[in-house]
């Protein structure tokens, strides 16, 4: 999200490169409170540092796509949950299928999904 695809393949320089900011301030602005955030390791790091150093939604959990276990432990069935893709790979290998990861707007032109709660029965 948040970044011209062309652009950040073909000039390898970064230097000026808003996209994780602005990706970071819209899904931590948009969720509601008590969510959690299922993050790959490319949209860990913004969300983290918003979260972590600016101490922006403490209410949110954003976690590294997890485990089983840790889900179990976590008792998400009780909260809402959101991954940042509906691409295999960027989104938990739980959950069975891809109709149950519902869009989510986190600004006009960007959106994530929400896990749907059938996914997160205990």
């Amino acid at each position: 999200p948040y970044r011209d695809e062309y652009a950040y393949y073909l000039l390898p320089w970064q230097h000026q490169q808003t996209g994780p900011r602005l990706f970071a301030d819209a899904t931590l602005k948009a969720v509601p409170q008590n969510a959690v955030i299922l993050a790959d390791k490319t949209t860990l790091p913004p969300l983290q540092y918003l979260h972590d150093v600016e101490m922006v939604r403490q209410d949110v959990d954003i976690l590294l796509l997890p485990d089983e276990i840790t889900i179990q432990n976590l008792r998400l069935s009780q909260r809402r949950v959101f991954t940042i893709s509906n691409v295999k790979g960027y989104y938990p290998a739980w959950v069975k299928e891809t109709g149950n990861l519902i869009r989510f707007p986190i600004s006009k032109t960007e959106h994530i999904f929400e896990i749907a709660n059938e996914e997160l029965e205990d």
